[in-house]
């Protein structure tokens, strides 16, 4: 759907852009005898924002979820009954984006909210120096330990943690001398990964 203009719900029920904006991620379906719509209609019904808006003579059924982890299932939930569904649009902080993509996403905040603490999963550590390079991050790294110095003088490299495991598996990178802060080149990374939504991210970008 990207490139087409987000369907609004009524006046009177919700703006959806703004709703998500300020919640995670929102979907608008329209009627259809698919065998997922029935489950769709009842998830969407029981999102942050929901409302109905007629184009022509087609139902649109609009909803815009939370950022709890029981909403951000129910969006997921819907996603998958009606990712074969015609006219769907997914909307992430006012953008539309690929239902695949933002699936993605739901899934890998999914497992960090099963968490007792969600930056076991999100956090990673890294070595120092490793995303601040000017090219592509490296396969491998290369370590040279010297095996003269007495056993307990010997260390690891030093590490560093990174707050998202979602833009480091999709070789994120911060760039030398860039004029914008490193916080702002993460969330322009994460805008372009469609991930800045994420509730974890989010927290983790408050965090810092």
């Amino acid at each position: 759907m990207t490139g087409s203009l987000i369907l609004q719900a009524t006046p009177e029920n919700f703006d959806i852009v703004s709703a998500t904006m300020a919640g995670s991620v929102g979907a608008i379906f329209p009627k259809s005898r698919g065998s997922g719509y029935d489950a769709a209609v009842n998830l969407a019904r029981q999102a942050e924002h929901y409302g109905e808006t007629t184009v022509g003579k087609t139902l649109f059924h609009c909803a815009a979820f939370g950022r709890t982890r029981e909403q951000v299932a129910r969006a997921r939930l819907l996603i998958r009954n009606t990712r074969g569904a015609n006219g769907l649009q997914v909307i992430a902080r006012g953008r539309l984006v690929d239902w695949a993509q933002v699936s993605r996403v739901l899934d890998c905040y999914l497992t960090a909210a099963a968490l007792d603490d969600p930056r076991a999963h999100c956090v990673q550590m890294v070595a120092a120096g490793m995303l601040e390079r000017s090219g592509e991050l490296p396969s491998s790294i290369t370590m040279s330990i010297d095996l003269s110095a007495p056993r307990w003088f010997r260390s690891a490299p030093e590490t560093v943690p990174f707050p998202c495991r979602y833009l480091l598996e999709r070789q994120f990178r911060y760039q030398s001398g860039h004029p914008a802060s490193r916080g702002a080149q993460l969330m322009a990374g994460a805008v372009r990964e469609g991930c800045d939504w994420c509730p974890c991210f989010l927290k983790n970008q408050e965090g810092e």
